[in-house]
C-alpha cells in the first residue's frame, strides 16, 4: 500500500467477518463507495488479522468503524475477530458503532427490501460500481457469493449512516 485516500469528515470503516477473511467497505456518505474488497486470511490467526486491519486503518485513516453486534449467532473465531478489530480501533481512538442484522434490516425495509439478496440488489442498483460483483444467494440452497461479505459491510456502514 503505498497511497492513502484523502481524510474525509466521517469516513466509515465497515467490516464483516466471514470465514474467508473479512469484507470491508470504506464509504465517504451513504451512497459514496470509495473502496471495497474482501481480505482473505487463509489459515485463521488472530495476529494476521490485527496486522491487516491494522494497516487498513493506517491506509485509509478512517473516522469510525463499523462491525456487527449480533454475536450470539456467530462462532468463538468470529467472536475474537470482532473484538480484535475493536481493541486495535479504540488503541487508535477511533469511535466504534455495532450494529445488528436487526438495525441493517429495519433501514432496508424502507427500501422495500425484505432479505439479503434484496438488499444486495438495492446496493448493485444504487452504487453501480458494483453490479458485476454477485453478492447474496438467489436460492436457498445455494451457497452464499464470495463477495458477499463485502456487501454485509457497506449495508452496515449504510446503516450507521442512515443513524447518525
Amino acid at each position: 500500500m503505498t497511497q492513502t485516500i484523502p481524510h474525509k469528515k466521517k469516513t466509515v470503516l465497515a467490516i464483516f467477518p466471514s470465514n474467508k477473511g473479512f469484507g470491508y467497505a470504506i464509504m465517504s456518505g451513504p451512497m459514496k463507495l470509495e473502496y471495497h474488497s474482501m481480505m482473505l486470511i487463509k489459515k485463521y490467526k488472530l495476529k494476521d488479522y490485527k496486522e491487516s486491519f491494522s494497516e487498513m486503518l493506517s491506509f485509509f485513516k478512517p473516522s469510525v468503524v463499523v462491525v456487527e453486534n449480533r454475536l450470539e449467532r456467530k462462532g468463538k473465531r468470529v467472536k475474537a475477530v470482532i473484538d480484535t478489530i475493536t481493541k486495535e480501533a479504540k488503541i487508535q481512538h477511533l469511535p466504534v458503532f455495532k450494529y445488528c442484522r436487526d438495525d441493517i434490516k429495519s433501514l432496508f425495509q424502507n427500501f422495500d427490501c425484505k432479505n439479503k439478496f434484496e438488499i444486495v440488489s438495492f446496493i448493485q442498483a444504487e452504487i453501480p460500481e458494483l453490479k458485476n460483483r454477485k453478492g447474496g444467494r438467489e436460492k436457498p440452497w445455494e451457497s452464499e457469493a464470495y463477495y458477499t461479505p463485502v456487501y454485509d459491510a457497506i449495508s452496515l456502514a449504510m446503516t450507521h449512516y442512515y443513524k447518525h
